[in-house]
């Protein structure tokens, strides 16, 4: 009995230090980009309320424009005319339209650091109960990050643990006990959550790298980029799935 307590909080005690390691820069990092959002947040409030006052000039403008009053000169920096009122306003619902993507993708990259290191928590506790179960004495747990090169198959990580557009958190498992080579090698296979949103043609959950279809009507909203044949996320011109494409490229045509 002793023995078997020795055993679980010499096994307890590596796996709380690794696990320490592994997400003790989580909270700061979650905390910074919540920082960011909300300047985010404020920028885009500040350029609303920019285009709420552009607009009621311009209203003001064309009202006495259609009188047929001239308008009064307040200055060379007051805008008076009609489309430096409409250029402006353009420009304000641009950078207003920035910083919400700018949000969203943090949003998402917050989502998916958490996501990660939850699927890499469960890893770790199935390895941990495995490894009791087995009576191993020397298993290590532990996250490597910032390494490129061995993939995540080969180092045992269940699929879907990282994401392309962020360091891979790749998990390593070292056991030394002297076991048959089945017993010895612990594969998790770790339950899908039945509730969790899919996407892309594979209809399959988010996971690594993906990219948006720019169709706000399309039926699949995100793609894996594996499914779709991109090396990389397009930034410089919008980008339509297979199912989405036909349709903007007819309407192109027309024009």
């Amino acid at each position: 009995m002793t023995d078997k307590s020795e055993l679980e909080r010499e096994v307890w005690e590596e796996f709380k230090t690794e696990h320490y390691e592994a997400v003790e820069m989580l909270p700061l990092q979650l905390r910074r980009q919540s920082s960011l959002i909300r300047e985010l947040d404020e920028q885009g409030k500040h350029e609303v309320e920019k285009v709420a006052d552009l607009l009621v000039r311009y209203k003001t403008l064309r009202e006495r424009l259609a009188r047929g009053e001239r308008a009064a000169g307040d200055g060379a920096d007051r805008l008076t005319d009609t489309r430096s009122l409409l250029s402006a306003i353009g420009q304000a619902l641009s950078e207003y339209v920035r910083t919400s993507e700018e949000k969203l993708s943090i949003s998402n990259n917050a989502y998916d650091s958490v996501d990660r290191h939850v699927r890499a928590m469960d890893v770790m506790i199935k390895e941990q109960e495995g490894a009791l179960a087995l009576g191993a004495r020397t298993t290590v747990f532990g996250f490597q990050g910032y390494q490129n090169g061995t993939s995540a198959q080969q180092n045992g990580v269940a699929e879907g643990l990282y994401s392309s557009s962020s360091p891979p958190l790749q998990l390593i498992v070292h056991d030394t006990v002297e076991e048959p080579t089945d017993q010895s090698k612990l594969r998790i296979d770790m339950p899908i959550d039945p509730n969790e949103p899919v996407y892309c043609y594979c209809r399959s959950v988010s996971y690594g790298a993906m990219v948006a279809c720019d169709d706000d009507d399309c039926p699949h909203e995100w793609f894996h980029l594996s499914c779709t044949g991109l090396d990389a996320v397009p930034k410089s011109k919008k980008w339509y799935c297979d199912v989405c494409k036909p349709k903007h490229e007819q309407t192109r045509r027309k024009k």
